[in-house]
C-alpha cells in the first residue's frame, strides 16, 4: 500500500472503531510496520523520546504509530496530525513527527516489541490495532476467574462461526498496567498461537495483514461474548 492508501484506511477503520464505541475518549491505539518506500514525506521533524530499556531490534524497523492522546474520532478527519513515525534498529531509537510535538502512544513500547515478533514469526502481520471493545472486556469481568481455554470454549459454543473463523482461539492475558513491559512480553507469548488477545479489564489487541482483517476478527469475538452476556 501506498502513503495515500494507508491513511485514507486508517481514517475509514478509525471512524468505524468510533461508531462502534470502542474507541472512548483517547482510548485505543494502531501500529503499522513500513517499507521505506510508504513512508510519508511529512514526517520530517524529530522529537526525542525517553526510554530506559534496551530494545535489540535485528533490522531496521519503520512504524507508523497513533501518538498519545489522540481521538479516533479526530484521526478519521486527518490521521496524518495524529500519527508519527517510529525509527528502530539495534537500540538506537527515533521519532518523527509531521511539523508536531505530538508523542507516540502511551503503549508503543509495547507495539515495537510486537512488531519486532511479528516481523520474524509473523512477517505477513504488519499491524497491530488495540481498542475497547466493550462486551468482550464485560466478559473479562463475568468470567474473571477462568482460564483462557475455558474463555475460548464459551465463545466457540454460542456462536459457531467463532470456531469457523478463529480457530485457534483467543489469547488472554491477565491484568497488567497499560503500557507496561509485562504486557507486552505477556501479549507476545500469546501472538505465537493467536492473532487476537484480550487483555483483562483493559482491551483487545489484533495483529493481522491489514486493519479491516483485524477489526473482523475482533467483532467475531465480540458478537459472541455480547450473545453470552444477553443468554446469561
Amino acid at each position: 500500500m501506498n502513503t495515500k492508501e494507508i491513511f485514507k484506511e486508517i481514517s475509514e477503520v478509525s471512524n468505524h472503531l468510533f461508531h462502534m464505541g470502542w474507541a472512548e475518549r483517547n482510548a485505543g491505539n494502531i501500529s503499522i510496520r513500513l517499507t521505506i518506500d510508504s513512508i510519508p514525506d511529512s514526517f520530517s521533524k524529530e522529537i526525542y523520546i525517553k526510554h530506559d530499556f534496551l530494545i535489540n531490534c535485528p533490522k531496521v524497523m519503520y512504524l507508523l504509530v497513533s501518538t498519545t492522546g489522540s481521538r479516533m474520532r479526530l484521526i478519521t478527519k486527518n490521521p496524518e496530525d495524529h500519527f508519527g513515525l517510529l525509527y528502530c534498529h539495534g537500540n538506537e531509537i527515533k521519532w518523527y513527527t509531521a511539523d508536531t510535538d505530538n508523542l507516540p502512544s502511551s503503549e508503543w513500547i509495547s507495539h515495537l516489541r510486537m512488531h519486532i515478533f511479528l516481523e520474524l514469526h509473523k512477517p505477513s502481520h504488519k499491524i497491530i490495532l488495540h481498542t475497547h471493545p466493550t462486551e468482550l472486556i464485560a466478559l473479562s469481568h463475568k468470567l474473571y476467574s477462568c482460564t483462557e481455554a475455558q474463555i475460548n470454549d464459551t465463545l466457540w459454543d454460542i456462536m459457531p462461526e467463532v470456531k469457523y473463523f478463529i480457530p485457534e482461539g483467543l489469547g488472554y492475558v491477565e491484568l497488567f498496567d497499560p503500557g507496561s513491559d509485562e504486557l507486552a512480553q505477556n501479549t507476545i507469548l500469546e501472538l505465537i498461537n493467536h492473532s487476537v488477545v484480550l487483555w483483562k479489564k483493559h482491551g483487545c489487541l489484533a495483529s493481522a495483514k491489514n486493519l479491516w482483517e483485524a477489526i473482523e476478527q475482533i467483532e467475531i469475538l465480540n458478537k459472541a461474548a455480547k450473545i453470552y452476556l444477553l443468554a446469561y
